[in-house]
């Protein structure tokens, strides 16, 4: 099979792009023929020229619920593949999903044709469209996998919109405080030159402007040794150790520790309620949702928690031993564990940790700002302090 790109004009007079996984030009033109298509270009893409594509979660999710309306409509899977490529508004998903109408035409399944394109879809889309074509509930599938990726966009939203504003108040404030000590603070030394040499200077004038000449000195030095650095510190975040050290200190930072496990927790027990949901195994859904916290320190304990699991355990009882998992949650795991409802019950508790986090977050959001708006009126003040001092000790002196 080889992959062509075309540009086509439909019916109605509108251009179409997308992209034909067929054994010769002759039968591409043959495919755009069978859908009413006019080609006005059939390009063959070789290999080495293909990119790796990256769609939005928003745009995933969308597709998704779409593929499951036509499915449950009654349009067949093909059909419901060529109008899905046709309504996606991300051109680069409507070119792969013409890709998978393809494969899937000459024999795949759904699963194994996403199964190549592992950059758009995760192995939790697999798994789940996997389930849903052999247990013959695909549509429901596909509409679990839509709510769970709105799910996961709208707490990203909210997690980086609290954060812009304290970020932006940290950053321009850095600038500030920077460009003062460089640009600002020098043009003063001239006119305390003489209260230097005679030993009147104020002590905070004396520190501010001696802390200025080693930062204009060093500034360059700085900027060189952060841009070696770089290789240095992408080698370093690449080790397990590291990451490890890195992922602990954040979960038992004060006020952010709390914050940062609830995230994870709660991304954990979504994609595996999600999966059990989809009847995917529950090895299978461990070993794919464990990934989901992004933190090494909870994975390991839910890697022991699958051990458990897989040698007939059950689940609360490991997390519970990790120490890494708030009681509330876990009383609430075993009992959708004795009452063989897991699934149902992960999702209850992801969404009450995304409202635990979502307090969290906004009482943490809450106290930073005006801390940092503290923390910047001390450092401009102390500069202006240090500035005026002098002047006021020479206007006392003349009178």
């Amino acid at each position: 099979m080889s992959t062509f790109q075309f540009v086509a004009r439909q019916s109605n007079g509108t251009s179409i792009e997308g992209v034909l996984e067929v054994a010769t030009r002759r039968d591409g033109l043959a495919e755009l023929a069978r859908r009413s298509l006019i080609p006005i270009r059939l390009q063959e893409v070789k290999e080495s020229r293909r990119e790796t594509v990256r769609v939005s979660t928003n745009s995933l999710a969308t597709a998704y619920e779409l593929l499951a309306d036509l499915l449950e409509s009654g349009v067949p899977l093909l059909r419901s593949l060529d109008a899905l490529s046709e309504q996606c508004s991300d051109v680069r998903l409507a070119t792969v999903v013409g890709q998978l109408r393809a494969r899937v035409a000459d024999g795949s399944s759904l699963a194994e044709a996403m199964g190549g394109y592992p950059e758009i879809f995760p192995d939790i889309v697999i798994s789940a469209v996997n389930a849903g074509e052999e247990g013959g509930f695909l549509e429901q599938s596909l509409r679990r996998l839509s709510h769970l990726f709105r799910k996961q966009a709208e707490l990203r939203s909210r997690v980086l919109g609290a954060m812009a504003y304290p970020a932006f108040l940290l950053i321009v404030g850095s600038v500030i405080v920077v460009a003062m000590l460089v640009f600002f603070v020098p043009r003063f030394e001239p006119l305390f030159a003489r209260m230097r040499e005679n030993g009147s200077l104020p002590l905070p004038t004396i520190l501010l402007l001696s802390f200025s000449d080693s930062l204009r000195s060093l500034l360059p030095i700085l900027a060189v040794v952060g841009v070696a650095l770089i290789p240095v510190f992408r080698l370093l975040t690449a080790s397990p150790g590291w990451r490890k050290w890195r992922d602990r200190a954040l979960i038992q930072a004060p006020v952010i520790g709390p914050i940062v496990r609830s995230l994870a927790i709660s991304r954990f027990c979504r994609l595996l309620g999600t999966l059990l949901s989809n009847g995917v195994s529950v090895m299978k859904s461990l070993q794919i949702a464990k990934t989901a916290t992004g933190n090494l320190v909870l994975i390991e304990a839910i890697s022991r928690a699958a051990e458990s699991v897989s040698a007939g355990g059950t689940l609360s009882e490991p997390l519970a031993r990790s120490g890494q998992f708030p009681r509330d949650i876990l009383e609430i795991v075993s009992v959708g564990e004795q009452a063989n409802r897991l699934d149902s019950v992960l999702l209850n508790v992801a969404e009450r940790l995304e409202l635990r986090t979502h307090r969290q977050l906004d009482v943490a959001v809450k106290l930073l700002e005006p801390l940092m708006m503290m923390l910047m009126a001390v450092l401009v003040g102390f500069v202006v302090i240090a500035l005026l001092l002098p002047v006021f000790d020479g206007a006392g002196g003349l009178s």
